[in-house]
């Protein structure tokens, strides 16, 4: 139990995954608050085949509550996760961690998966993804992409989801270029990596000065 609240789970979803080993209700009910587990549980209801500990739904499980827990709650998890593995001036700005938390919250299924998943936030220099950086190294155009995106970033004007979202779709348009040209290597540029949260909700996160800067390395990079 100890070991898997080290990993993240929290202690309602273990409780819950470990009483339907074995157990349960009905066909179509498996989501327990503890006072309906101690209402409903009987022993007559219990298998006798050998319970299958299956990893995937403990995950899935845990999931589910963590995006049930009390935002406070939740909210501090996660931030003292974040200020364990990243002693940066960034993780010390507690409203850029609390709009990185929003961004990332949705997506995870125990609380320290917020570790790997906002590396690039905090991190001074973006690790790439090897095999993604094969893919975009020696692309088509990719020069002239970072030209343009990076030119649309120093624009965009506010900077915000929204409006970077119009300019790309402007600005590759012009180019003679679809949209997801654009998009994808830029999210590279960015992340290190080719999958996340929304680019454009990403971006205003990381304000300005850090997309130039890794748009910059990017262009010599690849």
């Amino acid at each position: 139990m100890l070991d898997l609240r080290d990993d993240g789970f929290v202690k309602e979803a273990v409780v819950n995954f470990l009483a339907l080993l074995g157990w349960s209700y009905n066909d179509s009910e498996e989501i327990f608050s503890m006072p309906e587990l101690v209402e409903k549980f009987s022993l007559d209801r219990v298998g006798k085949a050998p319970a299958v500990f299956d990893e995937t739904k403990l995950y899935w499980m845990n999931g589910l509550y963590l995006r049930k827990m009390p935002a406070a709650e939740l909210d501090g998890g996660l931030r003292s996760r974040i200020a364990a593995a990243y002693p940066t001036p960034a993780a010390s700005d507690a409203a850029y961690v609390g709009k990185v938390i929003a961004l990332l919250t949705e997506g995870l299924k125990t609380l320290n998966e917020i570790v790997p998943a906002a590396e690039f936030f905090f991190a001074e220099a973006v690790r790439w993804d090897d095999d993604a950086k094969a893919k975009f190294t020696g692309w088509p155009k990719i020069q002239e992409i970072l030209v343009g995106v990076t030119a649309a970033v120093k624009a965009a004007e506010p900077f915000t989801a929204e409006k970077l979202e119009a300019d790309f779709r402007a600005g590759s348009a012009a180019a003679g270029l679809k949209f997801k040209d654009w998009v994808h290597p830029t999210r590279f540029a960015l992340t290190g990596r080719v999958v996340g949260p929304s680019l454009f909700h990403l971006m205003e996160v990381l304000g300005r000065d850090r997309c130039v800067a890794r748009l910059a390395a990017a262009a010599t990079g690849l």
